[in-house]
């Protein structure tokens, strides 16, 4: 990756340029052979937060309110580019694990966001479509991307995404950064006993509670494990 000069004014308490954060993601996840790609996915969020920040700190750029919390729209703003940083990666990872087994297989960028157009108005298509999707052996297969800094003794996870998986069939995939690993949660089989409970940290909104001993982290630099081929429909 060229190096660029970095203006360190957007970045504030628990914001880092994206080039830094993510310096050194492709030999982490063993994805060397898309090195390239994935750097310039990254440098584009950044000269994207970069560039708009000053047009939404000063009113010329209006987000969408309605998708707030308690973030500044600074904040919110890095938030979001973030996630949608994390999904282009591990559409990449992902992409690239399922083809060893089915090599045709096509991984689809499938949620409401899919476009990386930020909304600055109301919407009504927001979280209709899962982050992934793909078919296997005649099997629509959809994900829903979550992404933890550690490991926890409990995952908590918002009750409309959990209710929606249940309805769809989604499957969660965990990805947790410092010990770079992941995990799948089915919510027919690791929640299925499990009731929503208020969460003080979101603000008393209503949250499952997902206990880590209830499903297997894998290491993010392997091949997918036989333990989840036939969670991901890899089995005839």
């Amino acid at each position: 990756m060229s190096i660029i000069k970095i203006n360190p004014q957007p970045y504030g308490i628990g914001r880092r340029p994206f080039t830094e954060k993510y310096s050194n993601i492709a030999e982490k996840l063993n994805l060397k052979q898309y090195e390239t790609e994935i750097n310039e996915k990254i440098l584009a969020y950044q000269n994207k937060y970069e560039k708009e920040l000053p047009l939404i700190e000063s009113g010329e750029i209006l987000l969408e309110k309605s998708f707030q919390d308690k973030r500044t729209e600074g904040k919110y703003f890095y938030d979001v580019l973030d996630g949608w940083n994390w999904e282009d990666i591990k559409k990449i990872w992902l992409q690239n694990r399922l083809s060893k087994i089915i090599p045709d297989v096509f991984v689809d960028l499938s949620g409401s966001d899919k476009d990386r157009v930020f909304e600055t108005k109301k919407s009504y298509k927001i979280t209709t479509n899962s982050d992934f999707s793909y078919n296997a052996y005649g099997h629509k297969v959809k994900l829903e991307l979550q992404v933890s800094r550690e490991i926890r003794e409990v995952y908590h996870m918002k009750e409309s995404k959990v209710d929606r998986a249940f309805r769809e069939g989604i499957i969660f995939f965990w990805y947790i950064i410092r010990a770079n690993n992941y995990f799948f949660c089915l919510p027919h089989r690791d929640l299925k006993d499990t009731i929503p409970v208020p969460n003080k940290s979101w603000g008393g909104k209503m949250a499952y509670n997902l206990l880590s001993n209830k499903v297997m982290h894998y290491s993010s630099r392997g091949d997918l494990s036989e333990d989840v081929y036939e969670i991901l429909g890899l089995k005839k």
